[in-house]
């Protein structure tokens, strides 16, 4: 995938990443997942705010959740498989574990720095330099509550 992006670059062209932003959409089976990919989905959310069969939500973390059993069995096969594992939306223990399973880079496609706006979907410091660490991304959203301190939650 980066050296497709780089050969569209070198041409003048544009490069388009399809992904998935919530792990429910491949209804709990890796078997499935192979479809997305074979369309060419190369990145997956592994929550959207809220506890997903993979991982816990933002919005749901009090009970301090990780990834579940599937979410790990997840991130394994998007590492063989060559897809992106994007932690935007998940609790933050669930990003440490992601970091702890992942063997490949990860990304945050869209979360903001938490130090800038206290929101419970932007990075911390530490979590933004353990991703530059594992050679991952991050990529930010201009999303009013995210951005602003008196509108974060």
């Amino acid at each position: 995938m980066v050296n497709d992006i780089r050969q569209a670059k070198e041409n003048d062209k544009v490069a388009v990443v399809l992904v998935v932003e919530n792990s429910e959409a491949i209804e709990r089976s890796l078997n499935i997942l192979a479809i997305p990919y074979k369309i060419g989905v190369r990145s997956i959310g592994l929550a959207h705010n809220l506890n997903t069969w993979a991982a816990a939500g933002v919005y749901e973390s009090d009970g301090g959740g990780t990834l579940t059993q599937f979410g790990v069995q997840l991130v394994k096969e998007m590492n063989r498989l060559g897809m992106l594992v994007d932690v935007s939306h998940i609790s933050e223990a669930g990003f440490w574990s992601v970091l702890d399973v992942s063997e490949r880079p990860i990304i945050a496609s869209h979360s903001n720095c938490k130090a800038i706006c206290d929101h419970v979907r932007n990075l911390t410091d530490e979590q933004i330099k353990q991703i530059a660490q594992n050679r991952g991304s991050i990529g930010v959203t201009f999303v009013e509550s995210f951005i602003e301190q008196d509108k974060s939650r």
